[in-house]
């Protein structure tokens, strides 16, 4: 989803459009047939003039006028296709996109897997950087995905969930793009799935904190914001799928638990 001046633009999976929708009268106002259809991932530009739709089924991303729904299509990097996270930068005109597969690794390519960080110049038209981040064992690439990308300010760095990934949180130079370290979970005795990996799944900030949902250790994790060191881990229940996104609501980080049916509004001071 993505809100622009009263409309909520909506990539609605099985179809072949994205939906705008306005919020005043909840009636769709326009569909806007975009190759491959809705199934992607959505950003909007900071003064809501431009929507940016990352296909997760075509080799492509949209950049579309949010005025008057005409768009330009984008190819990825050669060889990339799905994509699972987006995000606009608030200030620079940069956009990032966590694609699946695709790209080489020290130049050999991974038919079957790979995935990686793009970052797009919005002002030079053009690809600055792609961050590889899958892992490669025994010559054979694991199949994770960036699962979530979140911008620090502060610290200037962009954050990205990884799925399937021993990698935990990959931290990236927001201007080149480049990686920079990674910050790795440990499983725990909650963790009862088969799988190396505990999927922070999404991430989010909360004054000196930085917040992780990590579905498979069923937690909501706070690290440090400066250092990235851990500091508390709350136990969110168990449930088969686990946690899965996150926000920081006045003081508290509201956690979605779609196995457990409910929310979970979690006080920051548990986490400090």
């Amino acid at each position: 989803l993505a809100l622009v001046d009263g409309r909520l633009f909506v990539g609605q999976v099985f179809s072949e459009v994205v939906l705008v929708i306005d919020l005043a009268t909840q009636a769709i106002i326009k569909r806007i047939p975009v190759p491959g259809g809705g199934e992607g991932e959505i950003a909007v530009s900071p003064d809501q003039k431009v929507v940016y739709f990352a296909s997760n089924k075509t080799s492509h991303f949209f950049i579309i006028d949010s005025a008057t729904y005409a768009f330009e299509a984008v190819p990825y990097p050669p060889g990339g296709r799905g994509c699972m996270s987006i995000l606009r930068h608030p200030t620079k005109p940069l956009l990032y996109m966590g694609i699946s597969r695709g790209g080489r690794i020290a130049g050999r390519a991974y038919p079957n897997a790979n995935c990686y960080v793009a970052t797009y110049d919005l002002a030079r038209r053009d690809y600055i950087g792609t961050a590889q981040l899958a892992e490669v064992t025994n010559g054979q690439t694991d199949d994770a995905t960036p699962a979530c990308l979140t911008y620090d300010a502060v610290y200037e760095r962009v954050y990205v969930g990884m799925f399937q990934s021993r990698r935990g949180i990959c931290v990236l130079d927001p201007v080149t793009g480049a990686w920079r370290r990674d910050v790795r979970f440990e499983r725990t005795s909650n963790n009862t799935t088969p799988f190396p990996w505990v999927d922070p799944l999404r991430q989010a900030i909360a004054g000196s904190l930085l917040l992780s949902v990590n579905r498979h250790n069923r937690e909501l994790v706070s690290l440090d914001r400066e250092s990235l060191e851990p500091k508390a881990s709350i136990y969110l229940g168990e449930g088969r799928n686990g946690p899965g996104d996150l926000i920081v609501w006045r003081d508290f980080a509201v956690v979605s638990n779609p196995a457990l049916l409910g929310l979970h509004f979690v006080p920051l001071s548990m986490l400090t």
